[in-house]
């Protein structure tokens, strides 16, 4: 409770700076220095119920997410599909205060909320789609088994046993909770198939007393189906490469498999050549830059915020992650460049040449067993998909 008031009063703080250096005008002067600078905002899902207050980086409320294209307009930005921003950047012919909207991952939600909205104004986006829960459509197992955690009123529920070591009584609230949470999240997609997952699902929210019928028929975790896909792509929504299973690893011939069944799986629906990719939680280093070129790779999204100039690498464009939990100040300095210039001024200050993440990747969340996952150098830490195929099945569980 201490570390959530002092990350309010934190961000309080921040907001009164910001106040005051918009009113003495350097919102205003930002936007004149870094208008030739390209601006990619980054959205993830679209919350349909309250999937905003359940995961705020992750989720934004329709209404947020109109606010802010109001904003954005009343700027005068404009807005440009990634391929024709990039082609300029690189060739330095970008129009003074170009604008791209990107979203991650490919939610259902993107069709039912942000692409009417787009549409209606006529924006361009480029939404970058992970293939496999499209291919195997249904609630997304970790984010939903986190939500029936986050959502129930039970402190705990029986597990039977499904192997030695593992308890029979599951927390659900607290440090211990969080702990349950992601040792049961790492059994699902390191140890049972996509069938399996699913009846622990069920089994979870069953015992959570959580109408998981509800959740699957309004599709809150799934991601688009393929006829989804097809009509975005036909009404200026350019879809693009996320990887198949949301993960990047580290080894040349399995990013190679991750973007060629990605694309092989898309392509066939879009209808055309695929060559600008996002990396899956950010995870982006110099050393993949040479497999993404041999893939046909042009551009690439990280999740690394600022902006972007002629100078700044084509496979690592900077982005500014928008998300429920950024306040209309801190998003107005992000979108004027204010923000940007004070990074600038600290890596001078401080000697230091990377530019810091203003806000945690929304995918990530730091527990115990994904830094473990990853230590581990396996994928499943980074995935959102959990991609484990073994052959157990859960057992019934029961709340107390």
């Amino acid at each position: 409770m201490a570390r959530f008031s002092s990350r309010i009063i934190t961000k309080n703080i921040r907001n009164a700076v910001l106040y005051l250096c918009k009113s003495l005008g350097l919102f205003w002067v930002s936007r004149i220095i870094t208008k030739r600078s390209l601006r990619i905002l980054c959205y993830h899902g679209f919350s349909q119920r309250d999937e905003h207050l359940f995961r705020p980086g992750l989720f934004i409320s329709p209404r947020l997410f109109m606010r802010r294209l109001d904003k954005i307009e009343a700027y005068g930005f404009h807005i440009l599909p990634l391929a024709d921003a990039a082609d300029q950047l690189t060739r330095g012919a970008l129009k003074p205060n170009s604008l791209v909207i990107t979203i991650d991952d490919g939610f259902y939600n993107v069709h039912k909320i942000a692409y009417p909205i787009l549409a209606r104004r006529g924006i361009p986006a480029t939404l970058f789609v992970t293939s496999y829960y499209v291919k195997h459509n249904g609630p997304i197992f970790r984010i939903a088994l986190q939500y029936l955690f986050w959502k129930t009123h039970h402190g705990h529920f029986r597990l039977p046993k499904f192997h030695p070591n593992y308890p029979a009584v599951i927390k659900t609230k607290g440090i211990l909770g969080r702990h349950d949470m992601w040792r049961l999240i790492d059994y699902g997609e390191s140890i049972l198939n996509e069938k399996g997952r699913r009846e622990l699902l069920r089994s979870v929210a069953d015992a959570l007393e959580i109408d998981l019928d509800g959740i699957t028929k309004e599709r809150l975790f799934d991601l688009l189906k393929a006829n989804e896909i097809r009509e975005m792509a036909a009404n200026r929504v350019d879809i693009q490469l996320h990887t198949h299973r949301h993960r990047m690893p580290e080894e040349k011939q399995n990013i190679r498999e991750e973007i060629d069944k990605n694309r092989e799986f898309l392509e066939p629906i879009v209808g055309y050549n695929m060559e600008h990719f996002c990396y899956p939680s950010g995870v982006c280093s110099e050393e993949r830059w040479p497999t993404l070129r041999e893939c046909g790779i042009k551009t690439a999204c990280t999740c690394e915020g600022g902006l972007n100039t002629p100078r700044t690498e084509t496979l690592a464009l900077k982005r500014i992650l928008d998300m429920q939990n950024v306040s209309p100040l801190e998003f107005e300095a992000e979108l004027t460049g204010f923000m940007e210039l004070l990074r600038s001024a600290l890596r001078m200050l401080t000697g230091r040449n990377s530019t810091s993440v203003p806000y945690p990747a929304p995918i990530e969340t730091g527990s115990w067993i994904e830094k473990n996952a990853l230590s581990r150098k396996t994928a499943r830490g980074t995935s959102i998909v959990g991609i484990g195929e073994g052959k157990g099945k859960p057992g019934k569980v029961k709340a107390i």
